[in-house]
């Protein structure tokens, strides 16, 4: 290359260089400030950097150039679709303009009403649609529908897509798009979350190429910060969203990346790369805004923005006419279902909508059928809704468990397979490669390596909330009959499926790896979280196993708390109130009953462990404390829980009644069955938290009268 020099003479600087404002070495083909940040593909030499290219289809070169989305074309093409399990530099080949000779256009023509059908997306046996296409032959059926699954109606009129709402769309993806670029200091942040999270059901090489394309978009994009060019983009955006997503069972990976990305750029996927950076930003290790003071607050600002922004490109995919679902519209469900539940909490009727509009999602694209998802789809699409049901059906059990509602993905409606244990590398890697990795599996469908792959997350959680989902049929169901042998039926199938996992997948809290360390810590507590639900079952509905419960709830504390000791722990709210409040309360109110009704350590079971006990407490309030800090949408929950569960325990630790003089301030104060049913407010566990309704358990007879109990007074027994 001939050394370029500007108008005053002096060298000219490459593109990021000059955008970036910082010295260039002027290097060639490559600078050298370039090449140490690992953006050799992004640095060229523009021949007239401060000409705007005109983005339409009447200039051929400068089209070609820079394509729909100034992404320029002249970056190294090898013709073939990159194989991201081999070329880790792939992403260099997927910029180039997929449909460059496209005008950008006011989203009303006649092309994208056609593309636009509005189509019902899976519809079952029972379908309006079924009887018709099962008795016509096929020679009598409409050209472009063969299956239920893609039989649709168009309802769409011929003056355009939403035309009413066509500024509205315009102007608010206009704005969305102006927060791509504050997404740049979490990309760095992807893959260290994708290995240490438990829904990583996108691939890593996708989700690190979709960050670079975008990346690069805001670097060869001055005009993102003028509303009047964003808008030009939005519009064509608008026209991909409008457009299915094309998937033929020969796609590869890279093929199926360049329907959602590069001119094919659409709102799904910044619905996904938002609430996907917001969870990032949440979980990461990484401290992306600020000093230490202003972390807090800016944390949530950016969440909220993230939110919002994700929020709207849903409502664009969903107002505007996405022709269909697909799993880029429900990987960015997944996350924003999650990035709601961090933000306005887990009990938020917002993030509950949320979860229900993922399970519809999930119906709609027929992905809990196995028949359905392998039918004409790529192998490795296959692979990956198996990662997207496992990961939506967790998030279901768990919400569900969480407020003490009904699921909305039943498992008897699927026949799923659970996600096999294999890298994403070899989910992308072709059919021998993936067929040649299952063939190394054990009968359990695990690596036998013992490596952590975002499939063996996935894989054990599917499993263990299969078992949730029966656990709170017995909890939330209406049926009574014979709950103790059920229950003690679902608590030999959990320790089963416990002691078929591999050796590695159980807790050792003396490992020195942390990540596996944290990941079995999460397998375990979840494993015991469950035989507390049975456990409570049998003490509540059954009157049986009340020794049992406080054994577990004292286990499962002890494990919660162990926690502590790890620098990184992300969503600590969670935590503290899914698996650590319902052990917490058991405990405490035990200790409290058995105090004031002067109970000996024959007749109250915990009062053995009483000191080991308090202190525990003692500790998981100092949690809860500090978890209220984060100023989250759980706050409320844990400062309530901890101001409930403090009142109680300083009862247990003063049991002498107040003077007089204090006695006639608190005659006000809540009696402890009021303290109780304040944490059961903020926990569904019913309206009979311990499992009293008035009467006393036949393994602890002081349990009657639980609605007398008066912290200001002392129990009188017998």
């Amino acid at each position: 290359m001939s050394e370029k020099r500007r108008k005053n003479g002096k060298q000219q600087s490459c593109e990021p260089c000059r955008k970036a404002k910082v010295k260039c070495d002027h290097a060639s083909p490559v600078c050298g400030r370039c090449r140490i940040r690992g953006r050799a593909s992004q640095c060229y030499y523009h021949p007239a950097p401060l000409t705007k290219p005109r983005l339409n289809a009447t200039s051929t070169t400068q089209t070609d150039r820079y394509g729909i989305f100034g992404i320029s074309s002249a970056l190294p093409s090898h013709g073939d679709q990159p194989d991201f399990r081999r070329d880790s530099t792939a992403f260099d080949h997927l910029l180039a303009a997929a449909a460059a000779d496209h005008e950008i256009v006011v989203p009303n023509t006649p092309e994208a009403v056609e593309s636009n059908h509005n189509e019902s997306g899976y519809l079952g046996a029972t379908s309006y649609t079924n009887a018709l296409l099962e008795s016509a032959p096929k020679e009598y059926r409409s050209p472009t529908n063969h299956t239920s699954s893609d039989f649709g109606l168009n309802t769409m009129s011929s003056d355009g897509v939403m035309d009413h709402n066509k500024a509205e769309f315009l102007k608010k993806g206009a704005d969305v798009l102006a927060i791509i670029p504050r997404l740049l200091p979490v990309f760095p942040m992807f893959p260290s979350y994708q290995t240490q999270t438990n829904l990583a059901i996108v691939p890593l090489p996708i989700v690190v190429h979709t960050a670079e394309f975008l990346e690069q978009l805001v670097t060869n994009h001055d005009f993102l910060q003028i509303e009047r060019e964003r808008m030009q983009i939005c519009s064509r955006m608008l026209v991909n969203t409008s457009r299915p997503l094309k998937v033929s069972p020969e796609m590869t990976g890279s093929q199926f990346h360049l329907q959602f990305t590069g001119d094919n750029f659409r709102f799904e996927t910044l619905a996904w790369m938002f609430a996907l950076a917001g969870v990032g930003i949440l979980c990461g290790e990484e401290k992306v805004f600020g000093g230490r003071e202003s972390e807090a607050r800016a944390i949530r600002m950016r969440i909220r923005e993230l939110i919002i922004a994700s929020d709207a490109c849903i409502e664009i995919c969903a107002s505007y006419g996405i022709s269909t679902v697909n799993d880029v519209f429900i990987w960015g469900m997944l996350q924003n279902t999650v990035l709601t539940t961090m933000y306005h909490g887990d009990s938020s009727y917002i993030a509950t909508r949320r979860a229900a509009d993922l399970a519809t999602a999930i119906f709609a694209l027929g992905i809990h059928q196995e028949c359905k998802i392998s039918e004409n789809v790529p192998g490795f699409l296959t692979h990956c809704r198996r990662k997207t049901f496992a990961g939506s059906y967790y998030i279901d059990k768990t919400i569900a468990t969480f407020v003490g509602r009904p699921p909305r993905i039943p498992m008897r409606f699927s026949d799923i397979q659970a996600p096999l244990d294999v890298s994403d590398d070899t989910i992308l890697g072709g059919p021998e490669i993936i067929n040649d990795e299952v063939s190394k599996l054990d009968p359990e469908g695990y690596n036998p390596d013992g490596k952590f792959h975002p499939n063996t997350s996935l894989r054990t959680r599917f499993k263990m909330s299969v078992i949730r989902e029966k656990i709170l049929e017995l909890s939330l169901g209406n049926d009574k009959t014979d709950l103790d042998n059920k229950a003690q039926h679902l608590t030999n199938e959990l320790e089963a499926l416990w002691e078929s996992l591999p050796r590695w997948l159980k807790f050792d809290d003396k490992t020195d790896d942390a990540r596996r360390w944290a990941k079995t810590h999460t397998f375990y507590t979840d494993y015991l979280y469950s035989h507390f639900l049975l456990e409570r079952i049998r003490a509540t509905k059954c009157r049986s196993g009340g020794e049992r419960h406080l054994h577990v709830s004292r286990e499962m504390l002890t494990t919660v708390l162990m926690v502590s000791k790890r620098v990184f722990w992300c969503q600590s709210d969670w935590f503290l109130l899914f698996y650590g409040l319902p052990a917490a309360a058991v405990l405490a109110a035990d200790l409290l009953r058995a105090q004031q009704l002067g109970l000996s350590a024959t007749e109250s079971p915990s009062l053995t462990h009483r000191a080991s006990i308090i202190r525990n407490l003692s500790v998981f309030l100092a949690a809860l404390e500090s978890a209220a800090q984060a100023d989250l949408g759980n706050r409320r929950a844990c400062t309530d829980a901890r101001d409930t569960l403090g009142r109680i325990l300083d009862a247990i630790l003063d049991p002498n009644p107040p003077p007089s003089s204090q006695r006639s301030r608190q005659s006000d104060e809540q009696p402890a069955s009021q303290m109780i049913d304040a944490v059961v407010d903020q926990w569904p566990f019913g309206d009979d938290l311990f499992g009293l309704n008035g009467e006393a358990l036949p393994w602890d007879p002081f349990m009657a009268g639980l609605d007398e109990i008066d912290l200001s007074t002392p129990f009188q027994q017998g």
